[in-house]
């Protein structure tokens, strides 16, 4: 009898040392977080890779904070129409949080165009993954956004980008000259550099000109040539140029907001960060893929660049290329050539150890 009271005793006191530990583990797992309802801008659709891989982001936060931080999505520029004012809504606390290409005004963002340089990378994700490794690591930037009251939450790289033609197929450096393209930006400075004419068409003028030949071919990424309809009057797509990423956004936040926020869920949108960056790269791949498949289907060669070829317009334009861009970001500060080289070293050390989610159809 004695035995079973001792038996009986050990586990009373084993049950109230479980149940003790259990309600410890639910303490901390049921923190509550104070609740907000954060304000989201954009002067694009919802349906756009970078607004989706935002929206798992955010998903992720309003899980990991058991629903205490939430967004109001405001999207297609219902909250502001103009596309290049969405950083002046986000910088007064009109909004809390949006996307924004970097394009319109580099002296807020410097470092946005550093998905844009040649042969850096085809591969958006690393893009994105080189952008946080710079602001973690280099002061120097977050200083410089921080002027202007906005925080950084992710950055997105549109593209790679393909060349598509409607004459002479293109596959080798040689069969570049001459060539009007329609290519603006620093996608027309590399056209020209390697012996192409650029030609300045407007977006909305993009297929009127490719159908009626004013241009011979364009420069964009795949959704874009889908969203022009290239693909109906299109002889050929050539991938694996090595011109790098179309365009670059990102999504940031007003610095008041971030900093009004509890460090527990700080970290909580840090670590969203990958969500972000795997959301957009299997997004990314998925879309391309469908594309490349459509054109494709629609008779059009699609072609990828050999390796020999892709090295002599490396080697043709990189290094002065590379050297004009780091002068221009060391107009906004005499440190940001230095990070360039940091962030170009980066992408290429990931993309040799096979880092990015990104699957190129052109690689297939």
């Amino acid at each position: 009898m004695r035995n079973i009271f001792s038996i009986f005793n050990k586990m009373v006191i084993l049950l109230i040392a479980s149940s003790f530990v259990l309600l410890s583990t639910d303490a901390v797992l049921s923190k509550t977080f104070k609740k907000r309802k954060l304000v989201y801008t954009s002067f694009m659709s919802d349906k756009t890779l970078g607004a989706q891989a935002d929206i798992a982001m955010w998903n992720y936060v309003k899980e990991k904070t058991g629903g205490a931080i939430t967004v109001d999505w405001r999207f297609n520029g219902s909250l502001n129409s103009k596309s290049e004012q969405q950083s002046t809504v986000i910088e007064t606390g009109i909004a809390d949080m949006g996307q924004w290409s970097a394009a319109y005004d580099p002296a807020k963002f410097p470092l946005g165009g550093i998905a844009q340089p040649l042969f850096i990378t085809d591969k958006p994700d690393l893009t994105s993954r080189a952008g946080y490794y710079i602001w973690d690591n280099h002061p120097e930037w977050k200083e410089e956004m921080t002027k202007n009251n906005l925080w950084l939450l992710t950055s997105y790289g549109v593209g790679p980008v393909q060349v598509a033609g409607r004459t002479d197929v293109i596959q080798r450096k040689e069969d570049i000259m001459g060539k009007k393209y329609r290519a603006t930006a620093f996608l027309g400075e590399a056209w020209a550099g390697l012996g192409g004419v650029p030609i300045n068409v407007a977006g909305s003028e993009i297929y009127t000109a490719f159908s009626q030949g004013t241009v011979e071919g364009v420069i964009l990424a795949l959704q874009h040539l889908d969203l022009f309809k290239i693909h109906e009057n299109a002889t050929f797509v050539l991938g694996g140029t090595g011109f790098g990423i179309y365009s670059n956004s990102c999504s940031v936040m007003n610095l008041d907001t971030w900093n009004s926020l509890e460090p527990e869920v700080q970290k909580i949108i840090m670590d969203a960060r990958e969500i972000s960056i795997s959301h957009f790269a299997k997004a990314a791949s998925a879309k391309d893929q469908m594309f490349y498949d459509k054109f494709k289907k629609a008779g059009v060669k699609m072609i990828k660049l050999s390796s020999n070829e892709k090295q002599k317009l490396k080697d043709t334009l990189l290094p002065g290329y590379w050297d004009k861009i780091k002068e221009k970001q060391n107009k906004f500060n005499p440190n940001f050539g230095k990070l360039m080289d940091i962030y170009a070293q980066k992408v290429e050390e990931w993309d040799s150890s096979g880092v990015s989610l990104y699957k190129d159809p052109f690689d297939n």
